[in-house]
């Protein structure tokens, strides 16, 4: 009987440690974004034209980010603020060869001619060797989307860095 005092004590401990636990990660998004941002992410979409506005950007993002070429052959315009995810050879960076692009869209949502998209990415980018040069994981990110010249465009980027 004891036993089961005890086992049932340290069940209560563990359910109500981890009820009130919050994360890490969670915290520093309230202290980048704030609660009201960050409470964005908990609201999934399902209107499918908003859904196909998102898709079509991240995939504008895949592609701008899987580019391991020279600046000067870059298609830099029209891309608005996605140019940020440019992977250039320069600096101390060995020059990329190729590229390892994951994007989720977690949501988005649009009113009339503007919105916001919430994505979460991790890059990866390789040299001739197939090593890596650099990574990013997991990197949550939040874009302000708005019509411009007809076409939805990511007109700036927030994430943690």
């Amino acid at each position: 009987m004891k036993k089961i005092y005890i086992f049932t004590f340290i069940i209560s401990v563990l359910f109500l440690s981890a009820c009130g636990a919050q994360s890490k990660d969670s915290v520093e998004l309230v202290k980048h974004y704030g609660q009201d941002k960050v409470d964005e992410m908990k609201v999934k979409c399902t209107d499918e034209k908003q859904l196909e506005v998102a898709d079509s950007l991240v995939k504008k993002a895949e592609q701008i980010m899987s580019y391991t070429g020279s600046k000067e052959k870059a298609d830099i315009n029209n891309c608005g603020a996605l140019k940020k995810y440019y992977f250039f050879n320069q600096g101390s960076y060995q020059e990329a060869k190729s590229a390892e692009i994951k994007i989720e869209l977690i949501t988005t949502k649009q009113i009339k001619e503007k919105g916001y998209i919430w994505i979460k990415y991790s890059s990866s980018y390789y040299d001739q060797d197939n090593e890596i040069i650099v990574a990013s994981t997991d990197v949550i990110s939040r874009w302000s989307i708005a019509v411009k010249n007809g076409k939805w465009t990511v007109t700036d980027i927030d994430e943690m860095s």
